[in-house]
């Protein structure tokens, strides 16, 4: 096990509702919400907008979502 710990690193990390961030203000996006939450208004609108700014993102979720 590695245990990074992020106080000691330079930048920071925020969070929040979907609607208060703008993705390309970001190095790196983490989501972590259940899978039913991907459905939601502005959850949606959020994740296309992750999709055009090109920000490596990583999703963190207790199962994958099943495929559509």
């Amino acid at each position: 096990m590695v245990e990074i710990d992020s106080r000691k690193l330079p930048g920071k990390v925020s969070a929040g509702a979907a609607r208060d961030f703008d993705p390309k203000n970001f190095d790196l996006i983490g989501l972590a919400m259940q899978e039913p939450q991907y459905r939601s208004s502005g959850v949606r609108e959020l994740l296309d907008a992750i999709a055009s700014s090109k920000v490596p993102c990583m999703s963190i979720m207790n199962m994958p979502h099943f495929p559509t």
